[in-house]
């Protein structure tokens, strides 16, 4: 839930652009912001996390499902479910039929690890 109490301002900054401190319940002094200060804070806090969200760096996963990667990787789905374990699979669950899904930079590696396109997979005859 949103805070939505209004946030108390400090006054116009000293004229060398410092702003006023207040004692905190520790005895040492904190720092006031104004409103504007918070806006920047806030705004330049909301664009880190949606870099951060649409990066596919380390921690960042975009999983799919088995169709997903077949289009992805242009394979089919039937290739995907054979070399699940390859492509870094990861099982939702635990029963016998638990969904799998993949992160795609990692089947990704993966593939181009094999340095040759994939040979469509024909599954079980």
């Amino acid at each position: 839930m949103i805070d939505e109490r209004p946030v108390e301002t400090s006054p116009e900054p000293w004229p060398d652009g410092r702003h006023a401190t207040a004692p905190s319940a520790t005895g040492s002094s904190a720092t006031v912001l104004d409103g504007e200060s918070i806006e920047a804070i806030a705004v330049r806090a909301a664009h880190h996390i949606v870099r951060l969200l649409g990066s596919s760096g380390p921690g960042a996963y975009q999983l799919l499902d088995a169709r997903e990667l077949a289009d992805a990787l242009n394979v089919s789905v039937d290739y995907v479910y054979g070399h699940a374990s390859d492509l870094g699979a990861m099982r939702l669950g635990d029963g016998p039929r638990a969904r799998l899904r993949f992160d795609l930079s990692t089947a990704r590696r993966v593939m181009l690890e094999r340095r040759q396109p994939p040979r469509r997979y024909r599954g079980r005859a």
